[in-house]
């Protein structure tokens, strides 16, 4: 059974008149949804509203560790009184350069419960100290499991620590090799308890699924890889149709590709119409594609138009292929084969016509080294003929693009 994991800070408490910390927090009514919960701690509000099993308290060497120790400790057979003024003098004489180690928390985690943790970071006042922090807070993730539903909260200590939890729920979500689903993102909002009587407890959750869509956007724009957008998409046909066109963009089937493009342009208006951040992204994506496509023109032009946009996109091998492709199809209608332009026989014999035909094809060299790629990549090889190397090839793509472009366009006027 999957486990319910709260990470939550842990601040020092609100400042009194002399500008110090009472180190205490004063007990306050948290509403989530229709209920309310009268505690100290956030934490015990949202363990009780999520029934968590496991709690991680995250702070500083001036955070209430000892309270958390008092508030959660009192109700356990673990409470000690003498392990609570010890705890207590340790941390009032602690300062922002005392080391975060020599603070024992054991006792601690053993009144949170079950395989619960404390973290305790730096204050983060400098660059070092930030990166420092959140390396010894990714290693969360060594103590989350497999099934894991994680909820986080970010209501208590540093304005910082926030940034902090959102980086390391990024990195744990995108990285980890574990199966760990994101329950919640929660923040009390206890600015407004003097407004209206109690402290709302709000799920940021779905600010933060802006992230995963910005995320997914840049994927898809970048590499034509729309799986994470359809994966948020709630439309299983829109979502279907995504994931298909990212399916011909990664395995380079062209023909699919047009198919799937006029498909896209034709559900943009609904597409436009969902709620949330992917009525904004998607028609924007949607868009970028249209703009290196024509779906009238010649499959030649639209073969050029792929080898263009994959290169744009860092895709070498499927532009190097796309480009020798095109110049297979372009031969095809030169020798009135286009109307049937995919059969094998006609692409054959087509290229036996480039590499066999006297005057010498005006695209025979971009032919060549084209192929040679070609067949490197088929073959998993790297032997290429003279002193040329891959970057070679790389450096000189734009230029053979505008020479095949060149040619394309002649004959597309003559026709």
């Amino acid at each position: 059974m999957s486990r319910r994991v709260l990470i939550s800070p842990l601040g020092t408490g609100s400042l009194n008149k002399h500008n110090a910390s009472d180190r205490e927090y004063r007990p306050a009514t948290y509403r989530i949804g229709d209920k309310e919960y009268n505690e100290t701690f956030i934490s015990k509000a949202l363990s009780q509203h999520l029934h968590i099993d496991t709690v991680f308290l995250i702070g500083t060497v001036k955070s209430m560790w000892e309270q958390a120790y008092e508030v959660y400790g009192k109700e356990t057979s673990y409470w000690d009184e003498h392990q609570w003024a010890m705890l207590a003098d340790k941390i009032d004489n602690a300062s922002w350069d005392t080391d975060p180690q020599s603070l024992d928390l054991t006792f601690l985690e053993k009144v949170l419960g079950d395989k619960a943790k404390a973290f305790i970071i730096k204050y983060g006042i400098n660059e070092e100290e930030m990166m420092e922090n959140w390396e010894y807070l990714s290693h969360i993730e060594e103590y989350l499991e497999d099934g894991d539903i994680v909820y986080f909260d970010i209501t208590h200590a540093f304005r910082s620590m926030a940034f902090y939890i959102l980086s390391v729920l990024n990195y744990i979500i995108d990285v980890s090799e574990k199966n760990i689903e994101l329950g919640g993102v929660f923040y009390g909002m206890l600015d407004i308890v003097r407004e209206i009587g109690y402290a709302p407890i709000v799920d940021l959750k779905p600010l933060y699924e802006t992230f995963r869509w910005s995320r997914g956007a840049y994927s898809f724009l970048q590499h034509g890889n729309g799986y994470e957008i359809a994966a948020l998409v709630n439309d299983e046909k829109l979502s279907n149709l995504l994931k298909s066109f990212s399916d011909a963009i990664n395995i380079n089937f062209l023909g699919s590709i047009k198919s799937k493009m006029g498909k896209l342009e034709k559900q943009k208006k609904r597409f436009s119409q969902m709620k949330g951040p992917g009525r904004l992204i998607i028609p924007r994506v949607i868009d970028e594609f249209l703009g290196y496509f024509n779906d009238d023109e010649p499959p030649y032009l639209f073969q050029l138009n792929a080898a263009k946009w994959y290169f744009k996109k860092k895709r070498f091998g499927e532009s190097f292929m796309s480009l020798t492709e095109s110049i297979v199809t372009y031969n095809c209608f030169c020798l009135g084969l286009g109307s049937n332009w995919e059969d094998k026989g006609h692409r054959d014999e087509s290229k036996g016509d480039i590499l066999n035909s006297r005057p010498k094809h005006p695209l025979k060299d971009v032919f060549l080294k084209m192929n040679e790629i070609r067949r490197c990549i088929a073959h998993h090889s790297d032997k290429f003929h003279g002193n040329h190397s891959i970057s070679n090839y790389i450096d000189d793509f734009e230029k053979d693009v505008a020479k095949v472009e060149k040619v394309f366009l002649e004959f597309q006027q003559r026709s």
